[in-house]
């Protein structure tokens, strides 16, 4: 994709309520809003954000467009704005990453992404069968794996769905033929994995995988709101930098996306939170149980109450796109 032009630029004063950088820009493939809000009143004064205001909107007066050498690889409008903010307005404005990640939903994030049409799926660490459902609806026929039976005995207790099968396994040994699947999604589960099975599980997704196919990994950051509350309970630092090591050193997978942003969890109640955590790992019923009333302070104070009269969470998300190599 090649950036075409820049058709307006504002920076606004440190006195504006809101002090924001604001680029829009139009694209080969439509056109787009380039936001990081909020920028800070010292924004403003950071070199960078000004040098890069003033650029864009000389060229932008002048009518000309982007040089033809700033060229990315195909990717959506959102995921180049992503891409700007982390690697540009983020650094020179010192802000924190969750006040600069763009807010996206992990469903759109995941069919924006892929081209689900007519492919093969395999849902890795599936839970209660909602992605897989979601894959479906978008046209790919979905093998969902899942080895917890709680969340087995939720996933076959919906309603039946055309182009999805559930089955019990596990990511290290998947239940496929070899070069039988387009795409393999790891959605919140390569974590999951016991980490001297993480390089077995992407061995075994780039085994079952077409020559071509791809890897779909969404981790969730050790960051936020959302990680700060669940932390007690079962902090998954180390286990989440583990499966990131992993990710990055996969033999015959090349990383060819990264995409961040932040997600917005909502929970209907404390009690749906709790749920949530324990159906993930029944291990942590008794911590829950043993520190009740800490638990419910930090839910109380770290989310942020919804029109729907429940709670609100961010979660800074990472996704890594991996493409099964020749060699």
């Amino acid at each position: 994709m090649v950036l075409r032009d820049w058709s307006s630029t504002t920076i606004r004063s440190a006195s504006m309520p809101a002090a924001m950088a604001r680029s829009r820009m139009t694209s080969a493939s439509g056109v787009g809003w380039l936001t990081a809000p909020p920028l800070i009143s010292r924004c403003a004064t950071r070199p960078l954000c000004t040098r890069v205001a003033a650029w864009a909107t000389r060229r932008a007066k002048a009518g000309e467009g982007v040089p033809s050498a700033i060229t990315l690889a195909p990717r959506t409008m959102a995921q180049w704005n992503s891409t700007f903010i982390r690697f540009f307005i983020y650094p020179s404005c010192g802000l924190k990453k969750e006040n600069v990640m763009q807010r996206r939903r992990n469903s759109d994030v995941i069919v924006e992404t892929l081209e689900l049409e007519g492919k093969r799926v395999i849902d890795v660490g599936c839970g209660d069968g909602h992605l897989s459902r979601l894959l479906a609806k978008n046209g790919a026929q979905v093998l969902g794996v899942e080895c917890s039976p709680r969340q087995l005995a939720k996933a076959r207790a919906a309603e039946p769905m055309a182009g999805v099968e559930i089955v019990d396994g596990v990511g290290q040994n998947l239940p496929a033929d070899d070069e039988s699947a387009d795409i393999v999604v790891f959605f919140n589960s390569l974590h999951h994995v016991p980490a001297d099975f993480m390089q077995a599980a992407l061995a075994e997704a780039r085994r079952v995988l077409k020559p071509g196919g791809l890897v779909y990994v969404s981790e969730p950051i050790a960051e936020g709101l959302f990680f700060q509350t669940c932390k007690p309970v079962d902090d998954e630092t180390q286990v989440r930098a583990l499966a990131q090591e992993a990710v990055q050193g996969a033999p015959g997978l090349d990383v060819v996306d990264e995409i961040t942003y932040l997600h917005t969890i909502s929970m209907r109640d404390y009690d749906a939170f709790r749920d949530r955590i324990i159906s993930a790992n029944s291990e942590r019923e008794a911590k829950f149980a043993a520190i009740d009333g800490d638990m419910r302070a930090l839910f109380a104070a770290n989310g942020r109450a919804n029109a729907e009269g429940g709670m609100d969470f961010d979660q800074p998300m990472r996704v890594n796109v991996l493409r099964k190599s020749d060699a």
